[in-house]
């Protein structure tokens, strides 16, 4: 793992911050051994993202029992049981269950009528990872229709306020921003990879179709949500974008690392994008055997991850059915 411990973080400020904190705290432990204090900062890690996955569940609960459903306890178990998201927000301690934790809390602001929280939770989720800012627009739709864009623009420019005072810390100097650059070249498991590969294409190449792509779902989505916006809309527009990003709009690590779609999707309303979350909840875990039996982080197992994680789920979410029992 040599070649990582060079690479910048390639995360926002808010991980940079929560990586110091437990540092910080471990290292008040310094009289422990080495290791000893490693483990310790392993544990406050996974117990930060434990924590966000349980207020992960229970912002699902809230918001299905908003919406006036009656399995608002069916998605507490959905998203905290989870096994996708165990592995990745857990046992990985890994930062998605806190991305995934600022868009429920931004979209549950919308939904409750809390522009101001909607705005300065999705800030803080593009703080923490790039990607959240991809639902900027339908929120920005939402707030216009439902009469919160006063509050939205109020929540968005605090955050604006704590980005630039994250700019004066971090990134003033020459080249502080290459590590959006160098992350954009990491590429994975995707569609877009699968194409290059068979095509025998720069992969960067099928990149730039794909994110044009999910710009054309960022638009079709707000089109849609400006029409007809109702809640579930609202959610289905938002897991169809973050789903589109998976797919097309980027090859970094494939779809088994980026889960927060998933819950978005399964508390959405009923469709092929609810079915296919709910199999990939269960199939895309299995390409961890693959790569845990590798035990070489560039061992080729790129397939596998693609066929678990999309291939598999999409064909089985285009012919199951599920029953009221399911």
């Amino acid at each position: 793992d040599s070649a990582w411990k060079q690479f910048p973080l390639p995360y926002g400020p808010l991980v940079a911050d929560l990586q110091g904190v437990v540092a910080w705290l471990a290292n008040l432990c310094s009289f422990l051994p080495a290791k000893a204090e490693f483990l310790l900062a392993a544990a406050l890690f996974k117990a930060v993202f434990a924590a966000s996955l349980l207020a992960c569940a229970c912002l699902a609960r809230d918001i299905c029992r908003h919406l006036g459903r009656s399995d608002h306890d069916v998605a507490f178990v959905a998203v905290l049981w989870n096994p996708l998201l165990l592995n990745e927000g857990i046992a990985t301690a890994h930062n998605e269950s806190l991305v995934l934790l600022t868009l429920l809390i931004a979209l549950r602001g919308a939904l409750v009528g809390r522009g101001a929280v909607s705005g300065f939770s999705l800030g803080l989720g593009v703080l923490t990872k790039i990607v959240p800012v991809l639902l900027g627009p339908v929120l920005l739709v939402w707030a216009m229709r439902r009469r919160q864009l006063l509050g939205f623009a109020i929540g968005g420019c605090s955050s604006l306020v704590l980005l630039g005072l994250y700019y004066l810390r971090f990134f003033d100097e020459p080249g502080a921003l290459d590590f959006l650059q160098k992350q954009s070249g990491v590429v994975g498991a995707s569609p877009a990879w699968a194409i290059a590969t068979v095509l025998g294409i720069d992969t960067p190449n099928v990149l730039t179709v794909g994110r044009g792509i999910v710009v054309v779902v960022v638009l079709v989505m707000s089109v849609q949500l400006w029409r007809r916006p109702e809640p579930e809309q609202l959610l289905h527009a938002s897991a169809a974008i973050l789903a589109a990003m998976v797919c097309f709009g980027t090859g970094h690590f494939g779809p088994w690392y980026h889960i927060w779609w998933i819950p978005l999707a399964m508390i959405g309303r009923p469709g092929f994008l609810q079915r296919f979350a709910l199999v990939a909840t269960v199939t895309a875990p299995l390409c961890y055997v693959a790569w845990t039996s590798a035990r070489i982080l560039d061992e080729r197992h790129e397939w596998v991850q693609l066929s678990m994680g999309l291939l598999v789920p999409a064909v089985v979410a285009c012919f199951w059915r599920p029953t009221a029992s399911d």
